[in-house]
């Protein structure tokens, strides 16, 4: 699968752990997530990935290697009474900003959803990412509130942006 020339996606699976757990721990250094146990990250996407809870896309840049990640789970929405998906996770590292990493996972995981036939994708990410909330906006139909933000890959449903379990880092 190829969205943007240069980029190569593919479905982590356990050969991957240890590359998608690296990008793992960028996005929660980004978020600003304490991690007391180093080796959480790993152990926990490696659960999601054994056990088929997530679907997680790695995305490959030329020259650089495996530079950002998604993670989708299966949800459900109770207004459509369907099978929704949650993009809860898009992480591209430092070195694979502005290589279209970002932009190509976003498109595979809305393609996967048409594909898949769920009713919608929520995105969900900070309030104050602005980067991710442009990307989102430019790429999928979009509803927007004070409190909500949400996207799908057809009808328009409720979401949230979230930064529910975060602690801040001591000073910040």
């Amino acid at each position: 699968m190829q969205q943007n020339p240069g980029i190569e996606l593919r479905v982590a699976g356990q050969a991957d752990v240890d590359a998608a757990a690296e990008l793992f721990r960028g996005y929660l250094d980004f978020y600003e997530v304490e991690v007391t146990d180093p080796d959480r990250p790993r152990a926990f996407l490696a659960e999601r990935i054994a056990k088929d809870e997530s679907l997680v896309l790695l995305a490959d840049a030329p020259g650089v290697g495996t530079v950002g990640f998604a993670q989708v789970y299966r949800a459900f929405s109770s207004l459509s009474m369907d099978t929704a998906w949650v993009l809860n996770d898009l992480y591209v590292a430092p070195e694979g900003r502005r290589t279209g990493a970002g932009r190509a996972l976003l498109r595979e995981v809305l393609r996967r959803a048409r594909e898949a036939g769920v009713t919608g994708v929520q995105l969900e990410t900070a309030y104050d990412n602005k980067v991710a909330q442009g990307l989102y906006e430019g790429r999928a139909s979009y509803a927007r509130s004070s409190t909500s933000t949400s996207t799908n890959s057809g009808e328009t449903f409720p979401g949230r942006r979230r930064v529910d379990g975060v602690r801040r880092r001591e000073g910040e």
